[in-house]
Parts: C-alpha cells; structure tokens; sequence
C-alpha cells in the first residue's frame, strides 16, 4: 500500500510537470482509476517516437510497433476513440520500486527539452 501511494504521487508529478512544458498535453486513460504506477500520454504537434529518439536517456515506450521504418498508432490508444494520427504523439511512462523523485525531475526535464527541440524545426 505505501509503495503504491509512493508511486501515484510520483506519477502525478511527473504529469504535473510535463503537463507545465508541453502545451495541450494528453493524459490517456481516467484521472484516478488507473495503475500508480503507468503514466500514458499524448504530445502534440510530433510524434512519440520522435520524442523518445531526442531524449535517449529516457526509457519508455510509444506503444506502437514498428513496421517496414514506419510507426503504427496503438491500438489500445485507438480503441479509446483517439484518431490513428493523434496516437502516435503517445508516450508511456512506468515508474518503478527504485524511481526516485529525482528520477521524475530529471525524465520530466529531459522530454520537455525534446518535444521542444522535436516541435521547433
């Protein structure tokens, strides 16, 4: 119980500040029902790859496979109503046992800084 309290508020700071860097972020699935410990999101304007590319210190996936050299939407993401072309901004987060709070500050700078660089060319 007390690590998955740990894990939710990490999880929500992590949303807060990404939230803070990226305008018009997405937050997939319910505000409150959902794993403590799983952050899945949408940027816009780019692509979750592309994101994931600029911030290589960053592990996590896009939910989507690769085919051929070219990115498919989720299909859980896509299931939920989301356009194919919007579900490629999808980002998710897990955090673990061993996620520090320094972890979140640092993962939350490192893809502000590369949706900034993916969106500014």
């Amino acid at each position: 119980m007390v690590k998955a309290t740990r894990l939710r508020t990490q999880r929500d700071t992590l949303w807060q500040q990404l939230a803070a860097g990226i305008p018009e972020l997405v937050l997939h699935g319910h505000r409150e029902q959902r794993l403590p410990n799983t952050l899945n999101i949408r940027v816009p304007h780019t692509t979750g790859p592309r994101v994931l590319e600029l911030a290589p210190e960053i592990a996590a996936s896009t939910g989507s496979a690769c085919h051929d050299g070219h990115d498919t939407a989720s299909p859980v993401i896509v299931a939920m109503g989301v356009a194919p072309s919007a579900a490629l901004g999808a980002i998710r987060l897990t955090l673990g046992q061993y996620t520090t709070n320094a972890d979140i500050e640092r993962a939350a700078a490192a893809l502000i800084r590369a949706y900034r660089a993916a969106t500014s060319a």
